[in-house]
């Protein structure tokens, strides 16, 4: 099963919160995250705020299972790359033939990986407990012209749409005997996935193609002005504590960067946890 970034209806806290307010937590905290850029400390903290609201929304983990494996994959191969050929390493670790593992190298890989905690904390909040419709709403309302938004949301819902299609097409092979399952490495390359995206191209254009005449048929566009059937919740004291919880965090982050390097005063760091100067 590919990434299926759907809303997950539920009653959580986090599914209560208003639209903008988990738009500028995912815009806000990755910035915070990659402010951060040489220190571990400071990512590990930020990337513990993000998972604990991807937490408070409750969001089973099968249903993200494959992001979770996508982001430790690219975060170890991040860290090995990092461990072994950091060019400011100086601090040798161990040695594999005539690979050098240092110190700055693991402290730097392991910041990478945090970083991409972050993002997998702050991506599933928005998208899977936001409803489309009350994302348009929203984005209309701060001025987003509604073509650009339709496009957006329509980009978004599209991409399970194609998944569900090649799980048809793959499904539909299987019962020809083309089963990639059962395949080598080198017959998967010669020969598996053609018979799967010829048909996963045309599906997906002639979907397109019947979205145009769909919306040409309903003159989209045509009106500048729009109403809508249903308003996103409305913001509430919970919205105004989240937005001071991410704000204040943003705000106090870039004084402590520009004073100390890092998240933490000097009289709270330990002593081993220095941020490596570039």
């Amino acid at each position: 099963m590919g990434i299926r970034l759907e809303y997950i209806p539920k009653n959580t806290v986090i599914h209560r919160l208003n639209p903008l307010t988990k738009i500028i937590f995912v815009l806000l905290v990755p910035i915070i995250g990659f402010i951060f850029a040489n220190d571990a400390i400071s990512a590990a903290l930020v990337s513990a705020y993000a998972l604990a609201w991807l937490a408070l929304a409750r969001i089973p983990i099968s249903r993200i299972k494959t992001l979770i494996i996508i982001v430790l994959a690219s975060s170890a191969l991040f860290m090995v790359v990092q461990l072994f050929f950091y060019w400011r390493g100086e601090t040798v670790i161990f040695r594999f033939f005539f690979l050098k593992a240092t110190l700055e190298g693991l402290h730097i890989g392991l910041t990478i990986f945090l970083k991409m905690m972050v993002i997998l904390g702050c991506v599933p909040v928005l998208a899977m407990t936001t409803r489309i419709d009350h994302f348009a709403i929203t984005l209309s309302k701060l001025k987003i012209p509604y073509q650009l938004s339709f496009a957006l949301i329509t980009a978004v819902r599209f991409l399970p749409l194609v998944s569900d299609i090649y799980n048809s097409i793959l499904d539909a092979q299987r019962l020809r005997a083309h089963d990639i399952d059962r395949m080598s490495f080198l017959t998967k390359l010669r020969k598996a996935y053609y018979p799967l995206i010829v048909p996963l191209f045309i599906t997906s254009f002639r979907t397109a193609d019947e979205l145009q005449i769909a919306l040409e048929s309903r003159a989209f566009g045509a009106y500048k002005r729009r109403t809508y059937l249903e308003t996103p919740p409305r913001v509430t004291v919970v919205d105004y504590i989240a937005l001071i919880s991410v704000i204040s965090l943003f705000v106090y982050s870039i004084i402590a960067y520009r004073a100390w390097g890092t998240i933490l005063p000097p009289w709270l760091r330990p002593s081993w946890a220095v941020p490596l100067r570039y």
